[in-house]
């Protein structure tokens, strides 16, 4: 039975725990914290481990909030289902290590009572039903896209160097790369975005860059998808953003210079026809060191080169879902098992990056990935199928052959 109001055990309280424990604590919710660190709870009642929790804290729970490292996911959510295998568990992204996709499958199966629902913040965002509805609008008659390119990055080396946000399993892809296939999941016809996702890894050409320890820093994939529409996928954990959006011609809803730091961009473009549209999402930098406020996303529409659009969209798409994954958990539909799609994509790039081999082209960079490269005009890239990559391990700098830059 549910209480009034929710009692939720949130287990780990780093960054993304701090963000649960915001949002659940505008909406009522009673917390307890599980963290080693338990001078981090304040004055939540608080115990290490969930094995710590005393019996009662534990059947008391309503909701688990899982918020502890990717490592530590199939072991923590182990624990809870030992303890209450009826649990209703809200769990981050990634669900598990590439290795334990088949342990987290067997074990929500063996416990056909729990209810788990992933955290998936941009099948949310209203930002991305505005891109695809204003390309819509712009080119009625394009309903496939000709070219879709996502970009997530962000400079996390101040956050590695402190022993934060360290993946050492999927490397570059543990990062931003399930947030992009939940992007995709919103702009892309879904025959289209089944089929990439089931699709053999060794049919998009990619570049890497590599580190000792981190497995991958930066990825660029390329592939033309089932439906025609060319795919352009960029991430990269340790470089910092310039931005190459539009600058701002209204300010007034604008933060001034220097206001927020440059370290992270998120954007997604789009070209049907003669229109490219774009959104950058929250945080978003613009050149000369503009910012938008918290939630605040921009969408700008070009035609034929000129900008014939840019509007701000305010919006917490991490609220809604943990507010609708609260909502799926507590209620009496049924809650399917979590779609194995988009971890099955990352393990199997992650898999084939891996593979050691000899490397003959250059590095990914945000400069060399494009920037916007549907603005830029270049050609697509040539069929995967036609270029099939070498595989780069561990201690090569690179990867290639790519098509040229976009």
């Amino acid at each position: 039975m549910v209480t009034t109001p929710l009692r939720i055990s949130l287990v780990g309280l780093g960054v993304a725990g701090r963000l649960h424990r915001s949002i659940l604590g505008r909406m009522g919710a009673r917390l307890a914290v599980v963290d080693p660190q338990q001078e981090r709870a304040g004055e939540a009642p608080s115990w290490p481990s969930v094995d710590a929790m005393p019996t009662a804290a534990v059947a008391g729970t309503d909701v688990w909030s899982v918020c502890c490292p990717t490592a530590d996911h199939l072991g923590v959510l182990r624990r809870i289902l030992a303890r209450q295998p009826s649990a209703r568990v809200l769990l981050e992204k990634p669900a598990c290590a590439s290795a334990e996709v088949d342990d987290f499958r067997q074990l929500l199966a063996s416990h056909p009572t729990a209810r788990v629902v992933v955290i998936d913040q941009y099948a949310h965002a209203r930002a991305l039903d505005a891109l695809r509805t204003t390309l819509a609008a712009h080119e009625p008659g394009r309903p496939v896209p000709q070219r879709v390119r996502v970009a997530f990055t962000k400079d996390r080396a101040a956050d590695i160097a402190a022993g934060r946000f360290v993946d050492r399993d999927y490397g570059v892809l543990g990062y931003e790369w399930l947030h992009m296939l939940a992007v995709l999941r919103r702009v892309l016809p879904a025959p289209a975005n089944t089929a990439y996702l089931t699709g053999d890894v060794g049919e998009s050409l990619l570049r890497a860059s590599y580190h000792p320890e981190f497995h991958t820093t930066a990825l660029e994939e390329r592939t033309v998808l089932a439906s025609g529409t060319t795919l352009e996928m960029y991430s990269s954990i340790l470089e910092p953003y310039v931005s190459d959006a539009p600058a701002p011609r209204d300010t007034s809803r604008w933060l001034p210079p220097g206001a927020a730091r440059a370290d992270r961009g998120r954007y997604v473009c789009m070209q049907a026809g003669e229109t490219h549209a774009r959104v950058d999402l929250d945080p978003v930098i613009a050149p000369g060191g503009w910012s938008l406020p918290r939630n605040t996303h921009r969408l700008t529409v070009r035609r034929s080169g000129e900008l014939v659009e840019d509007r701000l969209i305010t919006d917490s798409p991490l609220e809604t879902a943990i507010r609708r994954g609260i909502d799926t958990l507590t209620g009496e539909a049924p809650v399917g098992a979590p779609d194995p799609g988009p971890l099955l994509r990352i393990s199997r790039l992650a898999d084939r990056l891996r593979s050691p081999a000899d490397a003959n082209g250059p590095a990914p960079t945000a400069a060399s990935a494009g920037g916007d490269p549907l603005e830029a005009g270049h050609p697509a890239p040539a069929s995967p199928r036609a270029h099939r990559p070498h595989r780069v391990g561990p201690g090569h700098p690179h990867m290639s052959p790519a098509p040229s830059s976009p």
